[in-house]
């Protein structure tokens, strides 16, 4: 784990760990905080929960690291219609604003709504589930990350890299 300040462009604090905790994030946090740094905003990887450690200051959701998630749900090379027009409005972000990017998402939404929605029977469990699950976790991923990857545009002062 690695705490960097982006503006001198040195490492701050690290801790090598086999898996990455809350705690330890919280920890280091700290330690910085009693070595007398001040913490302006955070930019992060989307781990889960940081978020919520974090909420005391503009978090930056990296957008390396969004395009990458995405990239796991739908490949790089989308087959369905539905992935390729997502990864086209994933490839705006850097180039838009957060009402724009919004707006796009929505219409997306609205326009493979019903796709989305389709169920199968598993034939391995003979339950229903949904078709197309990968394409939901890429939407679900963008959405539950908007609060957070245009705080490089809203706290233009803190000089935040997207």
């Amino acid at each position: 784990m690695v705490f960097k300040d982006i503006i001198k462009k040195e490492i701050l604090i690290w801790k090598h760990v086999d898996s990455e905790t809350i705690f330890d994030y919280k920890q280091l946090l700290q330690t910085l905080l009693e070595l007398g740094y001040t913490i302006l905003a955070i930019i992060i990887d989307g781990k889960r929960g940081l978020y919520k450690a974090f909420k005391d200051y503009p978090i930056q959701m990296c957008h390396f690291h969004q395009r990458k998630t995405i990239h796991r749900y739908i490949t790089l090379n989308p087959k369905l219609e539905a992935s390729q027009d997502l990864q086209k409005i994933m490839y705006s972000l850097t180039k838009t604003t957060e009402d724009r990017f919004t707006s796009k998402l929505n219409e997306w939404h609205l326009k493979h709504k019903d796709f989305l929605d389709e169920k199968s029977i598993s034939s391995v469990t003979g339950k229903t589930q949904y078709t197309h699950p990968r394409v939901r976790s890429a939407y679900k991923s963008l959405m539950t990350n908007l609060p957070y990857l245009f705080t490089y545009k809203n706290y233009k002062g803190l000089m935040t890299p997207n």
